[in-house]
């Protein structure tokens, strides 16, 4: 260690963050809404959730993730403790976080996904939702819509 001059401080900063997966199947793919919600756009890699499907819901323009059929195509990302926080938010009380396993390139991983609860899921159409469709069409009106902090629009 090199001896500090006059004036001049050592500073250590310890980061202790928590990273959690989470499989990503809907509008949290959307790069413009991940910047809009977290201020950054995490690395992501393809995944797949066999079991479960992204359904379109009848009237919202997001899916909602339902056992059967599948597998639901998604994305792996990470992200940290106050993150994980703004998107519990942002998902609101028609999901709950429940723990999945995706497969990914190098094999497969536990996550954190966001299922519909069962009292929603009178909502789901026998189509699944694509994430093109949603950019194309909804995508600006949705991030328009959508509050850093808050659940999202057409709740």
């Amino acid at each position: 260690m090199t001896a500090l001059g006059a004036g001049q401080i050592r500073l250590a900063v310890v980061l202790d963050v928590t990273v959690h997966r989470l499989f990503v199947y809907g509008t949290l793919q959307h790069p413009p809404l991940l910047e809009h919600l977290l201020g950054r756009v995490p690395a992501w890699q393809p995944a797949t959730l066999a079991g479960w499907r992204a359904a379109r819901l009848r009237g919202r323009v997001y899916p909602g993730l339902v056992p059967g059929g599948g597998p639901a195509t998604g994305r792996l990302v990470e992200v940290d403790d106050h993150e994980l926080e703004l998107l519990d938010r942002f998902e609101g009380p028609q999901y709950e976080r429940i723990r999945v396993q995706v497969a990914v390139d190098a094999g497969v991983v536990d996550a954190w996904a966001w299922r519909l609860r069962d009292e929603h899921t009178g909502l789901a159409e026998d189509l699944d939702w694509e994430l093109d469709e949603f950019t194309s069409r909804d995508a600006e009106a949705f991030l328009g819509g959508s509050r850093r902090g808050e659940e999202h629009p057409w709740g």
